[in-house]
Formats: structure tokens, C-alpha cells, sequence
């Protein structure tokens, strides 16, 4: 999906309607058809998302591939749940990191239309704040294919963080996760 078909497929973002000082972000273990992990940035009122096979890397060296997945609603960006067979993404999903992210370079641009420029430009250059991933970090893509990798600096290690498959809220894991309304 193209960028510009990301954002229609959502309708006009709130492009800087509303501008924090920074923005969340979150990291869902999340086993549908296949496990893997969901990144999503919560910007204009859109939650941002792609999903990697492994968690994203503290190590400057190690690339981690990342799809586009479209557009999500933010109201989701923290649930834990098992969503319901039949519905996109069926399965359990929990948050294994979250925590804040500025664009980078600092501009004179809100944090939101930094970021969305970024994200057009397809080189999103940002700041994490999190328990696990701290520092530095690019997103580059083109389309659905996308890449995050760790930038070198003083939070940059060859030793990964341990992603432990429970949650970063509550401490349960995918399988003591409730079953959402309408399941079986």
C-alpha cells in the first residue's frame, strides 16, 4: 500500500490539529496467523503500524525488516485482548513496550507534521523513550516494505533487550489475555 493510499484509506488525517510535545508509541506481541510484532506511532490522530517477524534491534548493525500494515485507530494503541476469530488480526495481542518518540531533527514544525513529512519522504528519524528501546532509530521504506534500524549512540548495545512475551501493563502473557466481546 502506498503511502498516499495509507492516508486516504483513513481519511485526512487531524494534521497538527492537536500538538504534544512528543508522540506514543507502542510495541504489540501479537499472534494471529503468524506470530510476529506490531509497531505503531500515534500521530494526527492516526495510529502508524507495521509489523516485523522479531522485535526491533538495539544493535546499530542489525536491520530489522519491517511491512507497512495500514492504518489503525488509536483507541486500540494500549488494549490487550484476544481479537475474535473472523475479524483482521484474529488472536491475542499485548503491549511488550510503549513509551514516547520525537522526530528528529528538532524543527520548527509541530512533532505531528514532522513526523507525517517524515513518513511521506519515506526516512522517519526518531527518538524513543521507552523501557526497552531508548535512543536513537530510522524507519526507511518505500511502499509496504519498510526497515528499522538502531542509530549508534550512548543507548546502542550488541546485547538485545529481553523480550519476554508478557505484558509491559499487567504482566500476563498472550494466553491469559480475556477474550474479547463477540467471542467464542
Amino acid at each position: 500500500m502506498s503511502r498516499k493510499a495509507f492516508l486516504d484509506s483513513w481519511g485526512q488525517p487531524t494534521l497538527w490539529a492537536v500538538d504534544w510535545a512528543t508522540l506514543r508509541f507502542v510495541v504489540r506481541r501479537h499472534r494471529a496467523t503468524h506470530l510476529h510484532w506490531d509497531l505503531r506511532i500515534e500521530a494526527n490522530g492516526i495510529l502508524y503500524s507495521w509489523w516485523m517477524h522479531q522485535p526491533p534491534s538495539t544493535n546499530p548493525l542489525r536491520v530489522v525488516g519491517i511491512s507497512l500494515s495500514g492504518p489503525h485507530d488509536p483507541k486500540h494503541m494500549l488494549s490487550e485482548r484476544v481479537i475474535p476469530e473472523g475479524q483482521p488480526g484474529a488472536g491475542p495481542t499485548l503491549v511488550e513496550e510503549f513509551g514516547w518518540v520525537m522526530p528528529m531533527p528538532a524543527s520548527n514544525l509541530s512533532q505531528a507534521r514532522s513526523f507525517h513529512e517524515q513518513y511521506l519522504d519515506g526516512r522517519i528519524e526518531l527518538w524513543i523513550e521507552g523501557s526497552r528501546l531508548r535512543g536513537g532509530f530510522v524507519l526507511e521504506g518505500r511502499g509496504e516494505r519498510w526497515r528499522i534500524r538502531k542509530l549508534a549512540d550512548e543507548f546502542a548495545s550488541t546485547i538485545e533487550p529481553e523480550w519476554t512475551g508478557k505484558s509491559a501493563l499487567t504482566g500476563r502473557t498472550l494466553d491469559e489475555l480475556p477474550r474479547s466481546i463477540g467471542s467464542k
